[in-house]
């Protein structure tokens, strides 16, 4: 009688099936013990690197009006704050309004609400500044818009010629009283008035620490920058 072809492997396999058994137990126990085993021959295995971690999530500042601010992150440049025996170091944040296209930043201890291309900041103390963006014509100069009476009076004498953030400005003064209850600075950018306003607290009586807002507004009117222009 002839044998097939196929019946010798077969018999084979019936012979020695177990040696096969065998042979795939040992390669599962090298495979999940390839941990141990790869060390001792100089191998690394490529799943015990470690991952790169991912950077941590930056806060945004609230866009939605009404809505207090989450603080932004934190940069190295810090707000001195005068004391009578130490000056100390106020954590400062950095803010940018891509709307209004600017930057800058501001004590920690702000509180601030953003409407699109404007901001507005609570301090401490009760008093507040507010950043306001309009659009104006194009042959409109400072001078010009400044020249049309406002809603508060300017006193004569308060007024004087500076530069932002490399363009020129007009700081004004406001008096009530005798005593200074608010310093807007204003410029145009690009078509654009900026107003940068202090106002203390609306109540007769100034805060003691008045004098410790308009230091650390002066100190972010000197941050404030303009992000790259698009038109």
């Amino acid at each position: 009688m002839n044998e097939d072809w196929w019946e010798r492997p077969v018999c084979w396999l019936c012979d020695f099936w177990w040696v096969l058994l065998i042979l795939l137990v040992l390669l599962a126990t090298a495979l999940f013990t390839r941990h141990i085993w790869l060390p001792w021959l100089g191998l690394s295995n490529p799943r015990s690197a470690s991952p790169i971690p991912s950077p941590p999530a930056t806060p945004a500042f609230a866009s939605t009006p009404g809505t207090l601010m989450v603080t932004s992150t934190p940069i190295p440049a810090a707000v001195t704050q005068a004391t009578e025996t130490a000056t100390a170091a106020t954590e400062a944040y950095g803010y940018v309004n891509e709307e209004g296209g600017y930057a800058l930043s501001y004590p920690s201890t702000w509180k601030g609400i953003e409407t699109g291309a404007n901001v507005q900041f609570e301090l401490p103390d009760g008093s507040n500044v507010q950043i306001t963006v309009t659009s104006v014509e194009p042959n409109q100069t400072l001078t010009s818009i400044l020249e049309i009476p406002g809603p508060i009076p300017t006193p004569p004498g308060t007024t004087t010629q500076t530069e932002v953030a490399g363009e020129r400005a007009i700081r004004r003064e406001i008096h009530a009283e005798g005593n200074l209850v608010g310093v807007v600075y204003s410029l145009l950018h690009h078509f654009r008035l900026y107003h940068l306003a202090l106002y203390a607290p609306d109540r007769k009586d100034l805060p003691q620490d008045f004098s410790q807002s308009i230091q650390d507004f002066e100190q972010m009117v000197r941050t404030f920058s303009w992000l790259p222009f698009s038109p």
